[in-house]
């Protein structure tokens, strides 16, 4: 779904200049959702698979935050064109854009939980 959404924003100039929000704004909040639940179900099935070999958490994390980034790359990141950044986003679509910001933010704090106590990792 993210290749897709990166594909997209890449593909028109019109999205690559005003970033999803425009074309997408109805469907983000769902989006944000969909997202967040899917990660979040993802990290907690890492988490289970990392308790069982304490030594591989620190590279699950790793893995997982990759997947992150990602996911959220089209929907918070800027685009670089012409050596100049693109915002993901302008000025109008602060609230779709803020929805989805808040999701990749509840998607880290829950990353963060699930490994907290891993000796190794550092938050």
């Amino acid at each position: 779904m993210s290749s897709y959404f990166l594909s997209l924003r890449l593909a028109n100039s019109e999205l690559t200049n005003f970033g999803l929000y425009p074309k997408w704004k109805e469907y983000v909040p769902y989006l944000a959702e969909l997202l967040n639940s899917l990660l979040k179900r993802k990290i907690s099935e890492l988490a289970l698979i990392a308790d069982t070999r304490v030594s591989d958490a620190e590279s699950f994390v790793y893995d997982m935050w990759q997947i992150m980034i990602d996911v959220f790359a089209p929907w918070i990141l800027p685009l670089e064109s012409n050596n100049q950044l693109l915002s993901p986003w302008i000025q109008d679509d602060c609230e779709p854009a803020h929805k989805m910001v808040v999701a990749w933010i509840d998607a880290v704090n829950q990353l963060q939980i699930q490994f907290q106590g891993e000796s190794k990792l550092r938050f």
